[in-house]
C-alpha cells in the first residue's frame, strides 16, 4: 500500500513523454503514446503506454507499433467503454492488452515476424484513480512524498531469481541474462496480464518507462530526477543519464505529475 492521503480529486495533470534510440542500438524497437485532456478517449483524463519490442528483423518495432495502434483502436471505440469503476475498469484493460496480444500473435506467424513480441506497460488515469495493465519489464513507478515505488512487477528471468532468494536486486541488475523475459504480448495465444490500481493523490509522479532506462541508472536517481523536475524536464534528463551511463539499449519515458 502506498502511503499518504488519495485526494480522489486534481485539477490538472501535467503529462510528457520522449523515446530515443539510445547510444548503441541503430534502430527504435519502442513505441510510446501519451493522450491526455481532449486527446483522451471518452472517461479517461490520460492514456499512457510503453511497449518494448523484441524479434528480428525489425519485427520487435512491428509488434510494439501494433500494440499501442490495437490498444487506440479498442480504447476509442466509446460504445463500448465500459461505465463501471474500480476493478471492473482494470477487468476491462486487461481485456484490452489480450485482444491485443491476440493480433500480435497472429502477425507473428508470418515467417519474416515469427517470435516477435513486446513488452507493455498501459496506464490509465480515470476519476482521480490510477489503471496499470502490465506484461514483460517495462516498469510503472510512483513517485510520492519522494519515495519511489515501483508498482509493476518485473516478468523476467532474473526477477524470478530474485523471488526466490537467488539473486539479490543488484546482482539482477548485472546479470547477463537480464533482458531475458518471461512473458510478453505476442508470444502465444493467450498472456496473462497483471493488473494494478492505485488512487492518486495530489503532488504523485507517475512514470513509464522501457528497461532501457532500468538497467542504466538505479532508482534512487530516478527519483532525484523525478523530484526536482517538471515532466518535460524530468523525462529530458532521465534520457540524458541513461545515455550517459552507455546507452545501451532504446530509452523510453513517459512522466504525469498530479496537480490538485
Amino acid at each position: 500500500m502506498l502511503p499518504g492521503t488519495p485526494s480522489g480529486k486534481y485539477t490538472q495533470l501535467n503529462i510528457h513523454g520522449e523515446t530515443e534510440t539510445g547510444k548503441v542500438r541503430d534502430h527504435n524497437e519502442d513505441c510510446i503514446l501519451i493522450l491526455g485532456g481532449e486527446k483522451s478517449p471518452l472517461g479517461v483524463d490520460a492514456l499512457l503506454v510503453v511497449a518494448d519490442g523484441m524479434g528480428g528483423h525489425a519485427a520487435g518495432e512491428v509488434a510494439s507499433q501494433m500494440t499501442v495502434d490495437g490498444i487506440i483502436r479498442l480504447m476509442f471505440r466509446t460504445d463500448e467503454l465500459p461505465s463501471v469503476e474500480g476493478p471492473e475498469y482494470l477487468r476491462f484493460l486487461g481485456e484490452v492488452v489480450q485482444h491485443v496480444n491476440n493480433t500480435v500473435f497472429q502477425a507473428g506467424q508470418d515467417e519474416d515476424k515469427r517470435g516477435m513480441g513486446t513488452t507493455c506497460t498501459l496506464a490509465v488515469v480515470r476519476e482521480g484513480q490510477l489503471f496499470v495493465s502490465h506484461v514483460g519489464d517495462s516498469r510503472a513507478y510512483l513517485l510520492r512524498s519522494g519515495d519511489l515505488h515501483q508498482i509493476t512487477q518485473d516478468h523476467s528471468w532474473v526477477e524470478e531469481q530474485v523471488q526466490q532468494g537467488t539473486l539479490s536486486p543488484e546482482e539482477a541488475r548485472n546479470h547477463p541474462n537480464r533482458n531475458i523475459i518471461t512473458r510478453a504480448v505476442g508470444l502465444e495465444p493467450r498472456v496473462e496480464v497483471d493488473g494494478y490500481l492505485v488512487a492518486l493523490a495530489n503532488k504523485d509522479i507517475l512514470l513509464l518507462c522501457s528497461d532501457g532506462l532500468t538497467t542504466m541508472i538505479e532508482d534512487s536517481q530516478i527519483a532525484e530526477i523525478l523530484s526536482a523536475n517538471e515532466p518535460v524536464a524530468a523525462c529530458r534528463a532521465l534520457i540524458n543519464a541513461a545515455n550517459a551511463e552507455g546507452g545501451h539499449d532504446n530509452i523510453t519515458v513517459a512522466v504525469v505529475s498530479v496537480i490538485a
